[in-house]
């Protein structure tokens, strides 16, 4: 979890609140095993898959588009870039 956290706040996505955070990370987390692998986490971002998440969905759709357009500024360097974090 505070390795995504890292991750959200090199992207500039601030939370509002922890639940925030945890909701959008369980969102990622598909297999419900705790971690989020980033082919998990590139499913989604690229529209693939949608997985439904546990708490206020809205909430949870507010934050996953805002992390999209924050990767569309980046183009083809952020998903790159989560690539490198996420091995990392």
């Amino acid at each position: 979890m505070k390795e995504f956290q890292k991750v959200m706040e090199r992207l500039g996505i601030q939370f509002a609140s922890v639940a925030d955070l945890q909701a959008l990370f369980d969102h990622y987390d598909t297999d419900q095993s705790g971690e989020v692998s980033y082919r998990e986490f590139a499913a989604i971002v690229t529209g693939r898959v949608s997985y439904g998440a546990g708490g206020n969905a809205k909430n949870v759709d507010q934050l996953v588009d805002t992390l999209r357009q924050k990767l569309k500024l980046r183009g083809a360097n952020g998903m790159i870039g989560l690539g490198r974090n996420f091995r990392i």
